[in-house]
């Protein structure tokens, strides 16, 4: 791995005031190259998992299909494929396997014989693709693992959101990562956004049954720039500092919750490294006073990899002065934003305290120049602070989904 990304961090201050606590915010950038090697492209387990309820019928369906026979020509003789249609039940098109031993003109011929009737059954089909991803794919082999699932109506199984959200922890664990795809304006898109980040998937919104052949090639040729699989990013702060926020800033954004804490050792997820795409995550810090002098704050690096280890070395002085001064306004302002796009999201959904903190954490960003000198936290502000006032208005069902969709992603090249 060590030739392969770097990890690069940044402190929005390098010296703290002695002997008092202190206030900091921290950045962790992933830095992986540019492409992959072709002799180093790992093969790909895909499961398609396509609901062919009764909403779906007509262009959606179709679409659907052309999407996964498209796919399924595009599949590499060493890759896995699945597929499984729900609706009032779950039916398994093509049982997981490799590409090379499958009849994949049967199989054709069977997406094509898929027919839209019933309701919903979300989370038996989700929980039928991982249990086969766990039972035919051999233990060890090196794989990545994708369960795409594309839906456009609200689950009829009553099954709760607890319950849809360990099955994602789940999937992560084994590593594999949901790719939740909605269309229309019906599906629940909150559902789908927590499985995508609890899985360490993505989740996005169609507007046209158009786009759905596109957007399945996208999502293979996507995983075909997999560097690393679902690491994990351990940082272990020095004796009474503490982490209290912690948001996944680039390229998507939510606030962690899934963060696994062992004394003073912190064991983040993340979503799997793709070349060319920058990870960013921040936190929030308390300092514990310490005498003057150079101070080991902390210790981060990628799970299973030694040779990513650094480092975080802080300096206390006397010297409020030098204190006072922001040394890298970065990791200030990408937390800042990341939050303001996080409580935008949930008051645009109708939570009305969050949208108001929103708005006002968005104008004090927007207010500070040492802020808005990083083009990344003015451009995810400003687009914040245009959504909330959108929805002041009023958002239709499609626009809200939209609107949320914008809120889950910060862009950052260089």
């Amino acid at each position: 791995m060590g030739s392969s990304f770097s990890l690069k961090y940044t402190l929005n201050h390098d010296f703290f005031l002695a002997n008092q606590w202190s206030s900091t915010y921290l950045a962790i950038e992933l830095l992986p190259p540019g492409e992959v090697k072709l002799s180093e492209i790992l093969p790909s387990a895909i499961y398609l998992v396509i609901d062919r309820s009764g909403s779906m019928k007509k262009q959606k369906l179709d679409s659907a299909k052309t999407a996964a026979i498209q796919l399924i020509r595009q599949l590499n003789p060493s890759d896995y494929l699945g597929l499984i249609t729900f609706s009032s039940r779950v039916e398994r098109v093509a049982l997981l396997g490799r590409v090379q031993s499958a009849d994949m003109e049967f199989v054709e011929k069977e997406i094509n014989n898929v027919k839209a009737s019933g309701g919903t059954e979300l989370y038996q089909a989700l929980l039928s693709a991982f249990q086969d991803m766990s039972s035919f794919i051999p233990p060890g082999e090196k794989l990545v693992k994708r369960v795409i699932m594309l839906s456009d109506g609200q689950p009829t199984d009553f099954v709760r959101n607890e319950r849809y959200i360990e099955l994602a922890r789940r999937m992560r664990e084994g590593g594999v990562s949901l790719i939740t795809l909605g269309i229309g304006s019906s599906y629940n898109e909150d559902l789908l956004t927590s499985l995508a980040e609890y899985s360490g998937g993505t989740w996005k919104h169609i507007a046209s049954s158009a786009d759905i052949p596109s957007i399945f090639s996208d999502r293979l040729e996507e995983a075909r720039t997999v560097i690393k699989v679902l690491p994990d990013i351990q940082i272990i702060l020095t004796k009474d500092a503490s982490m209290y926020e912690v948001y996944k800033s680039v390229p998507e954004v939510y606030l962690v919750k899934d963060i696994n804490k062992k004394g003073n050792e912190y064991t983040i997820p993340l979503s799997d490294i793709l070349a060319g795409e920058q990870q960013i995550l921040v936190a929030s810090l308390n300092i514990p006073p310490r005498p003057e002098g150079i101070c080991r704050l902390a210790q981060v690096q990628i799970a299973d990899e030694p040779e990513s280890k650094k480092e975080i070395i802080v300096t206390y002085t006397s010297d409020s002065n030098v204190c006072n001064i922001e040394n890298n306004a970065f990791p200030r302002g990408i937390f800042l934003s990341s939050k303001t796009q996080v409580l935008t999201r949930l008051g645009i959904s109708g939570d009305r305290n969050a949208l108001s903190e929103a708005e006002k954490q968005a104008e004090t960003v927007l207010r500070d120049n040492s802020l808005t000198r990083e083009k990344v936290v003015l451009d995810a502000t400003i687009k914040a602070k245009e959504t909330i006032q959108k929805s002041k208005h009023g958002l239709s069902d499609e626009e809200l989904k939209i609107a949320k969709e914008e809120m889950t992603r910060i862009r950052r090249s260089g």
